[in-house]
């Protein structure tokens, strides 16, 4: 769980109205250890509340734009969601168990220095990097 993490200083400095829907959104977001994804979020905020998925899907949708949280995708299809508040989520590496397809962070592996690398050898403008890492979970490995 970041309990760095404010939801009310993120609303007042991106302009955003306080609402139940962001409140929770919010809040299933900082209390995952992993990006999750929307039905996960949905499972999440309906402990808290009626919310319908449009509005989970909407929401999401409102922290992506306003750089508050960040798509991660792995490879399977499946779009997930995980804070991006700069500085205590910077982008990071992901894990994929392959076995039983559990999605977790690599906090220590920034991507920040390999976008760096990558922009002093070549002429191309990268914006953002993803780097999934692929193998057995620790449970899996038992």
């Amino acid at each position: 769980m970041c309990d760095k993490c404010d939801i009310d200083g993120l609303l007042r400095e991106k302009g955003l109205a306080r609402t139940g829907a962001r409140e929770a959104v919010f809040s299933v977001l900082a209390e995952a250890d992993r990006p999750l994804t929307v039905k996960e979020v949905l499972s999440g905020v309906r402990r808290t509340g009626s919310i319908d998925k449009a509005t989970v899907y909407r929401t999401l949708r409102t922290f992506e734009e306003v750089g508050a949280v960040r798509r991660v995708a792995v490879g399977d299809g499946v779009i997930r969601y995980g804070l991006a508040l700069m500085p205590f989520h910077p982008p990071h590496a992901h894990f994929v168990c392959s076995r039983c397809r559990v999605v977790s962070c690599v906090e220590g592996l920034s991507t920040r220095r390999l976008m760096r690398a990558a922009r002093k050898v070549t002429d191309e403008r990268p914006e953002d990097v993803s780097v999934v890492l692929v193998g057995t979970c620790s449970r899996c490995a038992k």
